[in-house]
């Protein structure tokens, strides 16, 4: 009888998810605040090679708002199913 009350208890996957929804996504674009650093730190201190610093800074930050974007597309219809 103890173990089905604890069966119970249990959240499941959903239920996370719908709890902690805005701190998922924080955790998740944390990184993004650091690129943005990275690029201000480049301006700061320039080198030769600074546009193709630059440029795949700005490439890997798009890639990685896309990929949180679409994971947080996914927890949405994981909440809403």
């Amino acid at each position: 009888m103890v173990e089905e009350e604890r069966r119970e208890s249990k959240p499941t996957l959903k239920e996370i998810f719908r709890r902690n929804r805005l701190l998922f996504r924080a955790i998740m674009l944390f990184p993004v605040v650091g690129m943005i650093v990275a690029i201000g730190v480049l301006y700061m201190h320039p080198s030769r090679n600074l546009p193709l610093q630059v440029a795949l800074m700005v490439f890997l930050l798009v890639q990685y708002v896309i990929s949180v974007f679409l994971i947080s597309r996914r927890m949405d219809a994981i909440i809403s199913a």
